[in-house]
């Protein structure tokens, strides 16, 4: 049964009404009582005899939804741990392109560097041993760690780098 009290059935029903169906999501309530997040796709049709009917596929995504809800709760605490403190965390593709970026303290933005390797944005002689680290993780596919002294703008920056390979399943 569908939770009257769910806010989207109200527009599910108007857009079923205008175009003979609906895809979306709404809240399913079981016979114990328990709310069940759905996925819901009807339409209507008329049968051979002349009588309109409704199919209906219904989905249960609870356990979609919990991931979701665990992700976004991961994601929240990564950023209120990094919001204060001063480390940048990235990636970057095997041509060794930033493809994430995040760094509330970085003199870089992530649209600054997205799409671009370090010798794109950064001075020849700061890149170099910046690209050179990252080739060498992507060479061994081991885990390094180095500091790094670069000069960017005039300041002499000291840099604790961690990189390392990360693959897919």
């Amino acid at each position: 049964v569908v939770d009257r009290t769910d806010p989207r059935l109200a527009p599910a029903l108007e857009q079923r009404r205008q175009t003979g169906g609906f895809v979306g999501g709404l809240t399913l309530l079981a016979k114990d009582g328990r709310r069940i997040p759905a996925e819901v796709s009807t339409r209507v049709f008329t049968d051979s005899d002349g009588n309109e009917r409704t199919s209906m596929f219904v989905r249960d995504v609870t356990e979609r939804v919990r991931a979701e809800e665990s992700l976004r709760t991961s994601e929240e605490r990564f950023r209120l741990a990094l919001q204060h403190a001063p480390i940048t965390v990235y990636a970057t593709d095997t041509g060794l392109r930033y493809t994430w970026f995040y760094g509330p303290h970085s003199r870089f933005r992530p649209e600054d560097v997205i799409g671009k390797r370090d010798d794109e944005f950064l001075p020849a002689e700061a890149a170099a041993p910046l690209m050179s680290l990252k080739r060498e993780v992507l060479t061994t596919g081991l885990q390094l760690r180095r500091e790094l002294h670069l000069r960017l703008g005039g300041v002499d920056r000291f840099y604790d780098i961690t990189t390392e390979p990360t693959r897919d399943a």
